[in-house]
């Protein structure tokens, strides 16, 4: 009886351990066929800045909308993609200190917030080409001196504004449009993964403000229903400091940490991110350096903190 009980549980071993080894595995990695997309990018942010010893400080809440046309090409011999990308429509709503400021793209008239109006219409009337890699890099950007060109003409002929603006493009540059397009590079994983299976990825990169920064990320197959793999990351951004000018102020940014959680679903038929929610806690101190066209009380560095909270909501169809 006893050798009966012990060939059972054996052959129960043999078959969950069999069921295991044969655990279906998916590959993530994002593609592009050729054709028309519409991407939607839907941001909420709530900042809190203080400065100079201020107790309750200054808080900020600014909700964005981006509507993104990506018409892509039949990928090369080397397997890039040449991509044509236009912000079509954008929406912006900030209040700060009792003040509200709106922007509609779509109804520009009833905006009211000239020059600025004119300054954000510059992003609905350009259009960006790059290259696609087969590991998900955007490369070899076109259109962005255009774009700051058509920006410009919206300014005043404030010598600040223009000191500003020109202190905006230097800092900016191609970041700005590398982060639109970036999202097909953090699906690039050529791995194999089963449901529950973990992952960890680090990266650097140069961005905005922050200057370099390095990226750790956990990422996590949590469940394939059907032709949807539900994908979450939980990761950290850090920063060790950076020095930036915004025409005539001066600022040392100071150390910076970004904690992120982001859920994403991954249609595995046509190998592409749908929807991707991410949530981001940002802490960073930043000193503002007194200058010659920019005094500061007492002729004293200010100490100065910002708190934000972020969601981004990216979706992505097809639409031809």
């Amino acid at each position: 009886m006893k050798r009966k009980s012990c060939l059972v549980v054996l052959l129960i071993g043999m078959v969950v351990t069999g069921t295991l080894s044969a655990q279906e595995k998916y590959v993530l990695k994002a593609e592009l066929a050729p054709g028309k997309y519409l991407q939607t990018v839907k941001v909420k942010t709530v900042s809190n800045t203080k400065a100079g010893g201020m107790k309750h400080g200054i808080p900020v809440t600014q909700e964005q909308t981006f509507k993104i046309l990506l018409d892509v090409s039949e990928p090369e011999t080397n397997g890039t993609q040449k991509v044509k990308m236009a912000i079509t429509e954008y929406k912006m709503n900030q209040s700060a200190m009792g003040q509200q400021m709106v922007y509609d793209s779509t109804n520009p008239d009833k905006s009211g917030n000239k020059p600025l109006d004119k300054v954000l219409e510059a992003m609905t009337k350009m259009e960006f080409t790059f290259d696609l890699t087969q590991e998900g890099k955007a490369e070899n950007y076109k259109g962005i001196e255009e774009f700051w060109e058509k920006m410009a003409q919206g300014l005043s002929e404030s010598s600040i504004a223009k000191e500003m603006f020109e202190s905006m493009k230097k800092s900016f540059g191609d970041e700005m449009i590398s982060k639109m397009a970036g999202e097909w590079e953090n699906f690039h994983d050529k791995t194999p993964r089963a449901v529950g299976e973990e992952w960890k990825s680090t990266s650097q990169a140069a961005i905005p403000m922050l200057g370099e920064t390095e990226t750790e990320v956990t990422s996590k197959l949590e469940s394939v229903e059907g032709d949807i793999a539900v994908i979450t990351g939980h990761g950290i951004i850090k920063s060790a400091g950076n020095e930036m000018e915004m025409g005539p102020m001066k600022f040392q940014v100071n150390d910076t940490s970004i904690i992120t959680s982001s859920t994403t679903k991954f249609r595995l038929k046509t190998k592409r991110p749908e929807e991707t929610v991410t949530e981001a806690v940002m802490k960073m101190s930043m000193t503002m350096i007194p200058g010659e066209n920019f005094p500061i009380p007492d002729g004293k560095p200010m100490e100065m903190e910002m708190d934000s909270t972020s969601t981004t909501v990216v979706t992505t169809e097809a639409i031809q």
